[in-house]
Formats: C-alpha cells, sequence, structure tokens
C-alpha cells in the first residue's frame, strides 16, 4: 500500500488516476455546456419577448390611428 506525503511530510489522498480526471473533466465539459445552452436560450427567450412587446406597441398605435377611419367605412 502506497503512502502519499506532501513536501511538509503530512499524509496526503493519492493523486487522481487519470481516468477520473478524464471523467470530471467530461461532467464538467458536459455542465458547462448544457449551461451555455441553456443561457442561450433564455437570452432568446428575452430577445423575443421584447420584440414582441415592441411590436404589439407599434400595432397598437398603428390600430389607435386607423380604427377611428375603419369603424366609419372611410378606411
Amino acid at each position: 500500500m502506497a503512502i502519499w506525503i506532501d513536501a511538509s511530510g503530512a499524509n496526503v489522498p493519492a493523486p487522481t488516476s487519470a481516468r477520473d480526471a478524464g471523467l470530471v473533466g467530461l461532467i464538467a465539459g458536459g455542465m458547462a455546456l448544457a449551461i451555455g445552452i441553456g443561457l442561450l436560450f433564455g437570452l432568446l427567450a428575452l430577445v423575443r419577448r421584447a420584440t414582441l412587446a415592441a411590436n404589439c406597441a407599434r400595432w397598437g398605435a398603428e390600430w389607435r390611428a386607423i380604427a377611428p377611419r375603419w369603424i366609419r367605412g372611410e378606411g
């Protein structure tokens, strides 16, 4: 059984194996990718919501200008 010590002579756990380090890297990379995709979709939702609100405001303004003429049959 190997005993691992640091520079001061204190016992420390064994270094991580290449397999375990690769697995941790794979999991961390997958999580970073998932978080990035989630942030992009969240940003897309915010942009879509702002665009829809601006379009509705413009359409409402146009309707307020046209509605009186349209209702009277002038349009």
